[in-house]
């Protein structure tokens, strides 16, 4: 693992699919001005992939060059893979950018927009390398990828939400730490205990729950998250039902405000159908 503290400077990448519309990439791309990054991240990447040829990463300074940058590389449909059965070359990026010389790696945050899945079958090692620097990944899936294995949801590492949602936060910009990250592999109706979570300070945090692990929403009828603390005795919980939802959305925000202890998780759930769903469920704060 290496040495890096969750104040150590480091970098944001903003990765984005050559299949997508450019329009989409400028919609996301816009979110990085709406959603002022941590000041940690001193340096900024952008980089199109899914391409015949690879492009390189760019490095820049601040936003502004990096938002020159991505205008001049924006998506391009002759550039694209000729078999849309192609996997993508999304590992083949990060394990660049690990490598890399020019900036810090450590703790750094990558925005990955993507089109197709990779079908690569040997990753568990770009993953392993990938927590032991610390990177925290967020990945924004279409709805309609193109048609390919998907395993970026097996990474504990990695969060999706559909395409089709333009207007949201970052989280991972501007609450770039993470408190607690927990899996669980569900089906059809039911409650679990998922693992303990400690906190050791008050303050206000962001959870991110799943509501299932593909798009679009088809078999989501609800759930319900519950944290009891153990040392002061007290249970919040957060509800949501397909009914509350304005949108299509695969994955749900919401801002808590946390006293220090450790807090047993119960993760309460209702799917129309018994597939099994792996729900991810994260914990985030600015601090």
């Amino acid at each position: 693992s290496s040495p890096c503290s969750p104040k150590t400077p480091t970098t944001a990448l903003f990765a984005y699919s050559n299949d997508l519309d450019s329009s989409v990439v400028t919609k996301f791309q816009g979110l990085f001005s709406t959603n002022k990054p941590d000041g940690r991240y001193i340096k900024f990447a952008n980089i199109r992939f899914d391409l015949q040829l690879e492009d390189p990463i760019f490095y820049h300074s601040n936003v502004s060059e990096m938002f020159s940058s991505v205008a001049s590389h924006l998506p391009n449909p002759s550039l694209s893979f000729i078999d849309s059965s192609t996997g993508s070359d999304i590992f083949r990026v990060f394990e660049r950018f690990l490598q890399n010389g020019d900036v810090p790696v450590c703790g750094a945050t990558i925005l990955v927009l993507a089109k197709r899945y990779p079908d690569d079958v040997s990753f568990n090692q770009i993953v392993t390398d990938l927590q032991g620097n610390h990177v925290t990944i967020s990945v924004v899936a279409s709805q309609t990828p193109l048609e390919v294995v998907n395993i970026l949801k097996n990474s504990t590492t990695l969060l999706q939400k559909q395409m089709e949602l333009t207007s949201f936060g970052m989280p991972t910009l501007y609450t770039p730490y993470v408190y607690y990250a927990t899996n669980a592999k569900v089906s059809g109706t039911g409650s679990i205990e998922v693992a303990r979570m400690t906190i050791s300070s008050k303050f206000s945090y962001i959870f991110l729950v799943t509501l299932q692990d593909h798009g679009p929403l088809d078999s989501f009828q609800r759930f319900k998250l519950t944290w009891h603390n153990k040392n002061t005795n007290t249970t919040s919980f957060h509800e949501t039902e397909l009914a509350d939802l304005w949108i299509s959305e695969t994955i749900m925000m919401f801002d808590v405000g946390l006293t220090a202890g450790v807090y047993e998780m119960t993760y309460e759930y209702e799917f129309s159908d018994n597939n099994t769903e792996t729900i991810q469920i994260r914990l985030t704060s600015a601090l």
